[in-house]
């Protein structure tokens, strides 16, 4: 079986992964502008060498207080999905993850952003569903007219 890859980060007290095939870069936090009217997860938008980035503060979109940091660099981690590039901002990024020990996700327990669980000797590490993390309220927020003329606070 093939290894597959996956970028580690901690998000509040917690870790969990991504695929790595959707990570365009990791950069350090930028200048952030809010957007008044923008959904309350969307944390504002950036510059990153010339292209305009909606950053999606993590904590937000899951209700995880940022009061519960456990320190490391917050970092944003860029992904191309689609036509969609976008920022996802991560209390800090770990490592990279090569491995093929996956598990499915037992539906009793959660089967909402987590498409699997990486077994790792001494721990569990739930791997974020790009598709669904995008879900039909970011996507929609992304591609309204609605968004085309936000106010920057």
């Amino acid at each position: 079986m093939d290894l597959s890859q996956y970028l580690q980060f901690a998000l509040g007290k917690q870790e969990y992964a991504i695929p790595l095939c959707y990570i365009r870069e990791i950069i350090k936090p930028l200048e952030i502008r809010n957007l008044l009217g923008a959904p309350d997860y969307v944390k504002g938008i950036t510059k990153v060498r010339d292209e305009v980035l909606t950053i999606i503060d993590l904590h937000r979109k899951f209700g995880v207080d940022a009061k519960e940091r456990t320190g490391g660099e917050p970092r944003i981690i860029i992904l191309d999905h689609g036509n969609a590039c976008l920022g996802l901002y991560v209390d800090d990024v770990i490592e990279i993850i090569e491995t093929n020990s996956l598990e499915a996700v037992p539906a009793i327990v959660y089967f909402g952003t987590i498409s699997q669980i990486i077994k790792l000797e001494d721990n569990i590490l739930p791997i974020l569903d790009i598709e669904r993390l995008l879900s039909k309220d970011v996507t929609a927020w992304l591609n309204s007219e609605e968004k085309s003329e936000p106010l920057i606070e």
